[in-house]
């Protein structure tokens, strides 16, 4: 039976809901410019970045007794997992309307998610280490991943990602940092909150280095030097 999974809720919690059909498995469009030379035959393409994807779930309703919940649920934005691609999910928003219509003997629906290209794998686990060394971390997906490196210590610890060099700050006061690769910050948990503190961490310090961790598809190797309680790296492997 078909399924899908919005913001850690099933499909199935509802017993009323069918889901009818699945949206197929696309490869995002690349967003490009072309430039024309004068004197020059054919274009230049600049590629600018892939795009989002519309996946449309088609839902039937066999009465309406919880019809008000399914449209306080599908509503938002939050992570989405189809039942044909079970193993990763996306981030998607429902922000077009949603019209209920009598077919037959259900009330049907087309559900519009509007899901950024790349899908992540549903459950991944961090890998924590305790002690300083040289360590093996695999992204399994197919493109490079923008990790997040959370760092519980009271001194400096510097580390490289694929022989680039970064290193964290961390004090009495900051005992804790949060690298986000994705959303390009770092952060200090001090009342229970992740907070943005960036000056904790140092950004690529050798030429060419990205400004924050990337892992490559497959094999990567982290090099950990300092004295710290927890060194944990979540890959957030991804796919396009």
């Amino acid at each position: 039976m078909n399924w899908f999974e919005y913001k850690g809720i099933n499909s199935n919690r509802y017993r009323n809901l069918v889901v009818q059909e699945l949206p197929p498995i696309v490869k995002p469009m690349m967003r490009s410019e072309f430039v024309y030379h004068d004197g020059a035959d054919g274009t230049t393409i600049k590629e600018r970045g892939y795009d989002m994807t519309l996946k449309y779930v088609r839902i039937g309703l066999k009465n309406n007794d919880d019809l008000d919940y399914i449209i306080a649920w599908l509503t938002g934005s939050g992570r989405v997992t189809f039942s044909n691609e079970p193993t990763k999910y996306y981030i998607g928003t429902i922000l077009d309307q949603i019209e209920f219509v009598k077919t037959g003997r259900f009330l049907t629906a087309l559900i519009p998610f509007e899901c950024q290209p790349y899908k992540y794998l549903r459950d991944e686990t961090a890998l924590t280490f305790t002690t300083a060394g040289t360590y093996k971390v695999y992204n399994a997906g197919t493109v490079t991943s923008m990790p997040l490196i959370t760092i519980y210590a009271t001194g400096e610890v510097e580390f490289t990602v694929n022989g680039y060099e970064y290193a964290v700050n961390l004090n009495q006061y900051y005992p804790n940092c949060q690298i986000d690769s994705e959303a390009m910050n770092a952060y200090t948990n001090l009342y229970g909150d992740w907070q943005i503190k960036n000056v904790l961490f140092e950004e690529g310090k050798n030429y060419g280095a990205p400004p924050y961790p990337l892992l490559n598809p497959g094999e990567n190797t982290i090099a950990i030097t300092g004295t710290f309680t927890s060194f944990e790296i979540l890959p957030r492997s991804r796919f396009i």
